[in-house]
């Protein structure tokens, strides 16, 4: 296998890692969580409750202003709310950004 390709194979299970991570919590929270692995969708996690739809990107770092400003210009219905997910500095949990 070659360099490129092996970092390309490394950074994908990287990202589901973090994938099922914000999925797992969204889980425990009660939530239906359907990810969209290689889908082309802009978001990577649908988590749907009694009283909301989440649709989520996770990132591995903080994400910049510019990704922000493109997830929120992503046309969605009004019952569903845009959140970036992505690991917390200060511990091994998410910070949550809801666009």
């Amino acid at each position: 296998m070659s360099g490129e390709k092996r970092r390309r194979v490394k950074t994908y299970i990287k990202g589901r890692r973090l994938e099922y991570k914000v999925r797992d919590y969204f889980r425990n929270a009660g939530y239906l969580v359907i990810r969209s692995a290689k889908s082309g969708s802009p978001f990577d996690l649908v988590a749907i409750s009694q009283e909301e739809i989440l649709l989520i990107q996770v990132k591995s770092k903080k994400p910049s202003g510019l990704v922000k400003q493109n997830i929120a210009k992503i046309r969605t219905p009004k019952c569903c709310q845009k959140i970036i997910a992505y690991p917390s500095e200060k511990n091994y949990q998410f910070e949550f950004e809801y666009l």
